[in-house]
């Protein structure tokens, strides 16, 4: 059987079908209007003045009725609607609300209702602008109830068509933030301090630098809900990478720099809940896979593949052909001068400067001086190459090598026989590799076979 409540001030009023919450009203004493009524008149809702002393959602639950009330008093505190408690500030009544729509997901109603109304019709736009801030914080950490979600749409929709409307733009980016909520479950963690500072400064977005290949960094600009394949996609889109499937070959990765773990990110977890204060993590850019074809559309998008390639064969994650057949030799000359030109080097590389375009595989140090030879022969047949098709060049001779596109990670310890410890496990669509991590020579182990890798990390 219904109940109605009437809130003291004779404005909320809610319906309660025997469960802790029920369905939500707004209306004067006397008249009940549902809250997802397309009908509904924006004069039903008031802003208050004074705390208040119960729920606005009629809760069974004295608990929620009681954390619904000290809600509103943080609400009030972080918007300065009234003076802080001993011991709270501004960052702390907005850490409380937050946590509390986390955690306690039946009171996700009672707090966007109390936003909302203290949103609206707010003589005071300084603390209007608050309430609006922390609304746009709610709706990318948490949804309300799929009840109260057509009011809360019709809501931010109607400001969001009034371009008069001071909040206009900032409702727009709630619908954004709300509609990720519902599609991916909301951000996991909390602001971090710096986060909270700009967001409570109106910052709304930030450039933070993530590292690509050959360690550039290149500055992406993320919003506090933005999604890791947003960015990825903003990224492909700067490279002139327009075609879908091929964005979702590249990947963002969380990187911890104590101990070089690396953790690629999926598509649609947020990019802020792996940045931290102080900067022990930091994000970079990588192909993972290579199924497109490569396009070479503009020079971001040559350097990006070009140094993702060039690291992973110096690396030695590339095989050539047997290290002691004449190919190889022919093979390790050619792509040393691509290297050397790539520069805009001209004049034919020093023995030092050979070594440094060789790979890292055992026996190779000691045939610098044939390869050198052989590489100046190249350097005079291909003068005439610009650094860009240079290594347009190189990257094109990779990619017939029998581990391009693998990714290969370290696997410190393995207990299976016939297969070395540490161990290097390459990965691509093709199948498993396990190879020497010196020599780079396969070994006979199947990948079906049972493996214990433990403390596997990126290379």
């Amino acid at each position: 059987m219904a109940r109605e409540h009437v809130h003291p001030q004779g404005r909320v009023v809610a319906l309660s079908h025997g469960e802790p919450q029920g369905t939500v009203a707004v209306a004067p004493a006397g008249k009940q209007v549902h809250l997802c009524s397309p009908e509904l008149d924006p004069d039903l809702l008031h802003h208050l003045r004074v705390p208040i002393q119960e729920s606005l959602i009629l809760y069974n639950d004295p608990e929620l009725n009681e954390l619904s009330v000290q809600c509103f008093m943080n609400l009030m505190q972080f918007m300065g609607e009234m003076p802080f408690k001993k011991d709270n500030t501004q960052s702390g009544c907005l850490i409380h609300i937050l946590l509390l729509g986390k955690e306690k997901e039946m009171l996700r109603d009672e707090i966007y209702c109390q936003v909302i109304k203290q949103t609206t019709q707010n003589p005071a736009k300084s603390f209007c602008t608050l309430g609006w801030r922390l609304l746009n914080l709610m709706t990318g950490f948490f949804p309300c109830s799929d009840t109260l979600q057509p009011f809360v749409t019709r809501h931010l929709q109607d400001i969001s068509q009034d371009y008069q409307h001071p909040y206009q733009e900032l409702a727009c980016v709630c619908q954004e933030n709300m509609q990720r909520s519902l599609t991916f479950g909301g951000r996991r963690n909390i602001p971090s301090h710096v986060e909270m500072d700009a967001i409570l400064a109106g910052k709304t977005s930030r450039r933070v630098p993530t590292q690509l290949p050959g360690e550039v960094e290149f500055p992406i600009k993320i919003r506090s809900f933005s999604l890791a394949g947003e960015a990825v996609t903003d990224f492909c889109k700067e490279m002139g990478v327009l075609n879908l499937t091929e964005i979702k070959e590249f990947s963002i990765l969380a990187n911890r720099r104590q101990d070089g773990m690396v953790r690629p990110l999926h598509a649609e977890e947020y990019l802020f809940d792996f940045l931290l204060d102080d900067g022990s993590i930091f994000l970079s850019l990588r192909r993972m896979m290579w199924r497109s074809p490569l396009t070479f559309s503009s020079d971001l998008y040559v350097d990006f593949h070009y140094q993702q390639l060039l690291a992973d064969y110096l690396s030695g994650h590339l095989l050539l052909a047997p290290a002691d057949g004449s190919s190889s030799v022919q093979q390790l000359a050619q792509l040393s001068a691509l290297q050397h030109l790539a520069q805009g080097l001209q004049g034919e590389p020093s023995l030092v400067e050979m070594k440094e375009y060789l790979p890292s595989l055992d026996g190779l140090s000691i045939k610098a001086a044939e390869i050198q030879t052989f590489c100046e022969g190249h350097i005079a047949a291909m003068h005439s190459l610009s650094p860009q098709n240079a290594k347009i060049q190189f990257i094109e001779f990779l990619s017939a090598m029998p581990l391009f596109g693998s990714n290969t990670f370290l696997a410190q310890k393995v207990s299976q026989q016939g297969c070395p410890s540490p161990c290097m496990v390459s990965i691509s669509q093709d199948g498993v590799l396990f190879l020497h991590p010196k020599t780079k020579v396969p070994s006979a182990l199947k990948p079906d076979q049972l493996i214990q890798l433990q403390l596997m990390t990126s290379t």
